[in-house]
């Protein structure tokens, strides 16, 4: 029977999340949590979007992350995520400053576990083609995240009315 017994994986999704190769990097002390999560995270947004190709990650502090701005987007300032496209095999590099993510994951009152999921389907979107330079890409890319996430990712908190304004 195609698919195996009832209940149990096909060889075809057992095949196909074999290929969801997800490669870390740690290049931070105490980041050994952080590794966790996003290698699960990686693997379920993977599955979520029915893709099999390899995805690159790494977690790095915020003096690597500057640099990293300043080299490819000439800004002198670390940032939270970097993503950079490929093509063929691989989707990308998603790279994440752990640094970063501690700091917003304690201002914005959620989990670590919670800021790198947020962090990762945003940069695993952009090296998907999303981006979010005008108010209908945007929307877009919110929603996208939201369906990653099950609630609103990074794009969709942006769009959301100021709670200044409620």
């Amino acid at each position: 029977m195609p698919g195996g017994e009832r209940g149990q994986p096909s060889m075809g999704r057992i095949a196909a999340a074999e290929k969801r190769a997800v490669h870390l990097s740690v290049e931070v002390g105490r980041g050994a949590h952080a590794a966790r999560v996003l290698r699960t995270a990686a693997r379920q947004q993977l599955a979520a979007l029915r893709l099999s190709r390899e995805l690159s990650l790494a977690v790095v502090s915020d003096r690597r992350m500057r640099a990293l701005n300043r080299e490819w987007r000439g800004k002198d300032r670390p940032t939270d995520v970097l993503s950079f496209p490929q093509h063929g095999a691989s989707i990308g590099d998603v790279v994440i400053s752990l640094d970063t993510a501690r700091r917003q994951a304690r201002e914005n009152g959620w989990s670590l576990a919670a800021e790198l999921r947020r962090l990762l389907a945003h940069g695993l979107l952009h090296c998907l083609g999303h981006d979010h330079h005008t108010a209908r890409k945007a929307r877009r890319m919110a929603a996208a995240e939201e369906r990653l996430l099950g609630r609103r990712g990074m794009v969709g908190e942006s769009l959301a009315p100021s709670r200044a304004h409620a």
